[in-house]
């Protein structure tokens, strides 16, 4: 009796092991997908850090979702509650230095480059497939493919590559709680050698030859260019000038900026455009928590331009932005 007990039982835990493992395998994973990035105008897919001619017109970004397994492109009768246009989003962005990436509204179209604009030409594309429905919560839906994001960058057909048209040559910065003071060579000159740093102007230039960068460097109004100061960081950093003779200004300029700043977490060089006769500097920094005021400082940055991205511009402008 005990035994044809036991073996009920042992039939019972076998049978209920069956159905937990049948129930296990009816209850699917969702299906891996593949995602392709097309040029819209070629019918090409975009290979990552590719050259993409860009067009005048609005040229769509093409996206085709695959079942890795079947090998099969999803169409509308292959989702619940979504049609596939529903189910893909598109994102672009033009990238910078310092892996900022600034977000470009073109509606799901390629970028449209301005004429007579240098700017970075170093793209991304970003793809997100998600069949969920925005009103159904994760928990109740039960996904037939799975969720898929997808980047592809690459460059348009410029003569630079990104933002290999400038370089942050070298930039240094200062700080005094007052002024900027020398040694002087009596003790009673000492009054002379304070320079209050609020009365310096601000230094914006563009120099174009070796000429005009002995120019500025004359100038006495600029302590970081005064020998008077060697003992600064900032004048020992600006003494690399030095390098820069007419060999370099053959393809090159320097743009020369001086900034007073309140802050000690300096904005570093993050874009540079060239529009007619303007060239914009941008330095952006993310947005930080530090609320400890900082003392007053100097800034001085120097940037390599190439001459032919330039072209006529003479006027130079500084911007500051948080990301």
């Amino acid at each position: 009796m005990k035994r044809k007990v036991a073996m009920a039982v042992l039939i019972v835990m076998l049978a209920v092991t069956c159905m937990s493992m049948t129930c296990a395998c009816n209850e699917k994973k969702p299906s891996e997908v593949e995602i392709e990035i097309i040029n819209g105008a070629t019918g090409k897919i975009i290979e990552q850090d590719s050259i993409v001619e860009l067009s005048e017109v609005k040229t769509p970004i093409q996206v085709k979702i695959k079942d890795s397994k079947s090998g099969k492109y999803l169409s509308d009768g292959d989702l619940r509650d979504k049609t596939l246009e529903e189910s893909i989003s598109i994102k672009v962005y033009r990238l910078w230095e310092r892996n900022y990436k600034e977000e470009i509204g073109t509606q799901g179209d390629l970028p449209i480059e301005q004429d007579g604009v240098v700017e970075s030409n170093y793209y991304q594309i970003d793809v997100a497939f998600e069949s969920r429905p925005d009103d159904t919560a994760e928990e109740d839906f039960k996904r037939k493919y799975e969720s898929k994001m997808e980047t592809v960058r690459f460059y348009s057909g410029k003569d630079w590559k990104g933002t290999d048209y400038f370089k942050l040559e070298f930039e240094q910065s200062q700080s005094r709680s007052d002024d900027w003071i020398c040694t002087p060579e009596k003790p009673e000159d000492y009054g002379q050698c304070i320079i209050p740093i609020w009365n310096i102007p601000e230094l914006r230039v563009i120099v174009n030859n070796a000429a005009e960068l002995e120019e500025l460097r004359n100038k006495k109004e600029y302590p970081f260019f005064n020998e008077k100061y060697a003992y600064m960081a900032t004048y020992k950093a600006m003494q690399k000038l030095d390098e820069y003779g007419e060999e370099y200004f053959e393809d090159k300029s320097l743009l020369i900026t001086m900034q007073l700043k309140g802050d000690t977490n300096f904005y570093p060089l993050t874009k540079l455009s060239v529009e007619g006769d303007t060239v914009t500097v941008i330095l952006a920094k993310a947005k930080s928590f530090n609320l400890y005021p900082a003392v007053l400082s100097v800034k001085v940055s120097v940037i390599g331009v190439s001459k032919k991205a330039l072209g006529n511009a003479n006027q130079l402008k500084l911007e500051e932005i948080l990301y």
